[in-house]
């Protein structure tokens, strides 16, 4: 069978196979590959305009139910450029939003001054470090 063949066949039975071997419907691999590159999007251009207005501190949504990978990282809260010591750098390599294909969680500004909570979320964050 030649590699079309390999790749048309599962498609015109409405399925898609992918690389960790599950089988997926093609309109919902296709929503999950649109939900999670959405996502990654959304991530990118909330940091180039953190940059842009001058803003270093990000914070992670909240969500729930959320999945064991997600859960410890909800409302915490990263510094862009690591200079603020209070917080972790968010790099990409040990934090990244999405998480995972269809994360919900987001990549939100954060203005300590404006939040009542700014130190327990500082407390918190101790972990990570």
């Amino acid at each position: 069978m030649f590699a079309f063949e390999k790749l048309l066949v599962p498609l015109l039975s409405g399925l898609y196979l992918e690389q960790l071997g599950r089988k997926w419907r093609l309109g919902s691999y296709a929503e999950m590959v649109a939900r999670t590159i959405t996502r990654k999007a959304a991530t990118i251009a909330t940091i180039n305009e953190c940059k842009e207005f001058g803003v270093d501190l990000v914070r992670i949504s909240t969500h729930d139910p959320t999945c064991e990978l997600c859960a410890p990282l909800q409302r915490k809260v990263f510094s862009l450029s690591g200079k603020d010591k209070r917080y972790p750098k968010y790099d990409g390599d040990r934090v990244r939003i999405p998480v995972h294909p269809n994360c919900r969680h987001v990549l939100m500004p954060y203005v300590r001054e404006l939040d009542p909570n700014a130190e327990m979320k500082h407390k918190s964050i101790a972990i990570l470090h």
